[in-house]
């Protein structure tokens, strides 16, 4: 978590003053969280999420994210697992199931 000086005031820059390293939920070993696996996510929710920014409704937005982050951990393909989170977590066995259910034709 960083902390601000100063990050309520509109269109000024905040001083960053301390960041603390804490695990927001499991168990994790301190020292290996960082940033960039946060940088990552948010890369590639805005690389598939083109229209990121415009959302003019706060709905549209959450709707988004939920279908990108379905799409992420059930129909893609990752390259470090060789399959989809999914079938590696023995949810899924195939991604041609979601394939079929994200094109608009459900089975």
């Amino acid at each position: 978590m960083k902390n601000y000086r100063n990050a309520s005031l509109p269109y000024t820059p905040s001083e960053m003053i301390s960041a603390d390293r804490r695990p927001v939920f499991g168990d994790f070993d301190p020292d290996s969280i960082c940033t960039s696996h946060v940088e990552l996510n948010n890369f590639t929710i805005r690389t598939f999420v083109r229209r990121f920014a415009r959302f003019k409704k706060l709905e549209n937005l959450a709707a988004a994210i939920a279908l990108h982050t379905a799409h992420y951990n059930v129909c893609h393909r990752h390259a470090t697992l060789r399959m989809a989170p999914a079938m590696k977590a023995g949810v899924s066995r195939t991604l041609g199931a979601c394939r079929t259910s994200t094109s608009g034709k459900w089975p």
